[in-house]
């Protein structure tokens, strides 16, 4: 429909593209930057802005570089990151791929729910969770980025919410 050369199409078209590229407005995910010295570990945050919406649930994926700044894994080989417990959320954290391990790992999923936690909207401005990040001795200096993806979010009628995300950087 939108191909079709009809300038009422055209208009229709042009604003169905611009309602939904604003319904993720103030929506934000934000991976957070930090810096770090070769042999260093380092937590980045994840933050979320709610432009006013009332989000309860969300999942994202945090790729980063598997030789120079990898997420650390804890004794059970999951991600070390941890929810924030203010917010009153439960979270599940798992490498992706599945069945991945060590070096051969690029990305984090993480899940942050109610089940368990409180249904009640998380508020703007908060830190949902931090991953450590354990920097290689080997790293040269540089920027590595941390880049979010696959963004799901939604209300407590399970009514999904658009977010867009805002990619962080490891400074060697």
């Amino acid at each position: 429909v939108c191909r079709s050369p009809s300038i009422v199409l055209v208009s229709l078209c042009a604003s169905i593209v611009l309602a939904f590229a604003s319904l993720a407005d103030g929506q934000t995910l934000q991976v957070g930057s930090v810096s770090g010295s070769p042999g260093d570990t380092v937590q980045f945050n994840v933050t979320l802005q709610t432009g006013g919406a009332s989000i309860i649930a969300l999942k994202a994926r945090i790729t980063f570089d598997r030789q120079h700044t990898p997420v650390a894994a804890q004794a059970n080989q999951t991600p070390s990151c941890v929810v924030n417990s203010q917010i009153n959320k439960a979270a599940s954290f798992i490498f992706w791929p599945i069945g991945c391990e060590g070096r051969n790992c690029t990305q984090v999923r993480g899940i942050i729910h109610a089940f368990g936690g409180s249904t009640a909207p998380i508020p703007n401005g908060s830190v949902l969770f931090s991953c450590t990040v354990a920097i290689s001795p080997s790293a040269p200096p540089g920027q590595y980025p941390l880049v979010v993806s696959g963004l799901d979010s939604s209300d407590a009628q399970s009514n999904p919410i658009a977010l867009s995300g805002q990619d962080g950087v490891i400074g060697v």
